[in-house]
C-alpha cells in the first residue's frame, strides 16, 4: 500500500481528451523540473487510497499541461472517473527535479510578497 510518506504531488487530472482514454494532466510544477521522458507511473487518490496507475504514453500539450495514456484506461468513460482527481508520483523515481537558485527568480516566487514604493 502507498502512503503519504512515499509520494510527491504533480497536479491533477483535468478533462478527457478525445474517446481513447486519454486524459489532460495540469502540474503544479514547472515543465523544466519535471523529467517526463522517465515519467512511468502515476499515483492517484480515489476515495482516499493512493491507486497506481503506469502511464503508456505522454505528450506535452502546453507549458503546463500534458495529454496522458495509461495502461488499462481504454476508453472516455474510464478517463472520467479519473478527471479532477489530484495526481502524484513516487518520491523513489525522482521525476521532480528541485530548482536550483542559479534558474533566476521567477513570478511565483514573488507570491505572498507586499510591493512598498520609496517615492
Amino acid at each position: 500500500m502507498i502512503t503519504e510518506n512515499e509520494i510527491v504531488h504533480l497536479g491533477h487530472f483535468g478533462k478527457t481528451h478525445g474517446i481513447n482514454g486519454e486524459i489532460n494532466l495540469y502540474t503544479d510544477i514547472e515543465a523544466e523540473n519535471i523529467d517526463i521522458d522517465n515519467l512511468k507511473m502515476v499515483v492517484v487518490n480515489i476515495d482516499g487510497i493512493f491507486v497506481p496507475f503506469q502511464v503508456s504514453a505522454m505528450r506535452n500539450k502546453r507549458y503546463d499541461s500534458y495529454i496522458v495514456q495509461l495502461t488499462d484506461i481504454n476508453n472516455e468513460k474510464q478517463s472520467r472517473k479519473l478527471t479532477n482527481l489530484d495526481v502524484f508520483v513516487m518520491k523513489k523515481d525522482n521525476i521532480i527535479q528541485e530548482q536550483s537558485d542559479s534558474d533566476g527568480l521567477y513570478a511565483t516566487d514573488l507570491i505572498g510578497y507586499t510591493i512598498i514604493s520609496a517615492s
